[in-house]
C-alpha cells in the first residue's frame, strides 16, 4: 500500500508515517500544493498512491480544496471510479458542513476526527480493503 500524508502539523504528520510505513511506502506533504505535486508526479510515473490521509486544516490550500484538485486530476486522466485513490480526511472538526463536503464534494472514503487512534486507522484500511484482518 502506498500511501501519501497530508499533514501541516510535523508531529501529527511524523506519528502517521511512523504507524503506515508498516503497510508498504508512505510519502509526505506539509500542505495540499506539496501534495498536489506528489499526486501528480505519482500518476505520471504509473505507479499512483492507493492511500491518502488528508488533514482538512491546513493554510494556503485546505483538505477540502486539495481532495477537489486530486479527484479533478483523476478525471482529467480518466480513472474509472474504481481505481480513485482511497482519501480517509483527517481532522478536528466534527460539524455537519464539513462532514458533508468531505463526502459529498470531494468523494473521501473515510472521515476520522482527532485525535486519530492506530485501531481506527486500521478499521478503516480494512474496510477499505487496503489490508486484510490479518495483518491488523
Amino acid at each position: 500500500m502506498k500511501t501519501l500524508i497530508v499533514e501541516d502539523d510535523a508531529t501529527n504528520r511524523q506519528l502517521l508515517v511512523e504507524f503506515l510505513s508498516q503497510y508498504g511506502p508512505v510519502h509526505e506533504a506539509a500542505n495540499g500544493f506539496a501534495a498536489l505535486d506528489l499526486f501528480t508526479e505519482a500518476h505520471n510515473q504509473g505507479e499512483p498512491f492507493n492511500l491518502i490521509c488528508l488533514d482538512i486544516m491546513m493554510p494556503d490550500l485546505d483538505g477540502q480544496e486539495t481532495l477537489k484538485e486530486i479527484r479533478e486530476i483523476e478525471t482529467d486522466h480518466e480513472i474509472n471510479s474504481q481505481d480513485i485513490v482511497k482519501v480517509i480526511m483527517l481532522t478536528g472538526l466534527i460539524d455537519t458542513e464539513n462532514i458533508t463536503t468531505a463526502f459529498v464534494d470531494g468523494g473521501c472514503h473515510a472521515y476520522l476526527t482527532k485525535p486519530v487512534s492506530t485501531k481506527e486507522i486500521i478499521n478503516q484500511l480494512v474496510e477499505l480493503e487496503l489490508i486484510s484482518e490479518d495483518k491488523k
